[in-house]
């Protein structure tokens, strides 16, 4: 016969979600001045979105330039994001969801200044 080992194995350590993990003051405001220039400039549906994003670690940062969807120009610094904001302020519109609504349009050519910083202005005329 063979020996039965009546000891229970080790127990195994359970998933730690990574929102759950201590982090450092350095990373922590890393993370706020990227939500913070998220949220600039977009609707407040839109901005509701990314906060849940941020709140659940859904939130992932664009590694590159995305590609506007009004002037094809490679011009959208930030993820979700569908037009520049040269575009979007343009058309009066969130530049996430594309629809017209009051708080999309603050602060939204401040953004656009400080993320396209010497290219060219965008070839889309406002709508009459």
């Amino acid at each position: 016969r063979r020996f039965v080992c009546l000891m229970s194995a080790a127990p195994k350590q359970g998933y730690v979600a990574k929102r759950d993990i201590k982090r450092t003051p350095k990373e922590k405001a890393a993370e706020e001045a990227l939500k913070q220039k998220a949220l600039n400039g977009i609707c407040v549906r839109c901005q509701d979105k990314i906060n849940w994003k941020f709140k659940y670690d859904k939130y992932k940062p664009l590694k590159s330039m995305g590609a506007c969807s009004g002037c094809r120009g490679k011009k959208v610094p930030l993820n979700y994001r569908t037009l520049c904001g040269e575009c979007a302020s343009a058309r009066g519109v969130c530049p996430q969801c594309c629809e017209k609504e009051r708080g999309a349009a603050e602060g939204l050519q401040e953004a656009t200044d400080q993320a396209n910083a010497g290219d060219a202005p965008c070839a889309v005329e406002a709508p009459q």
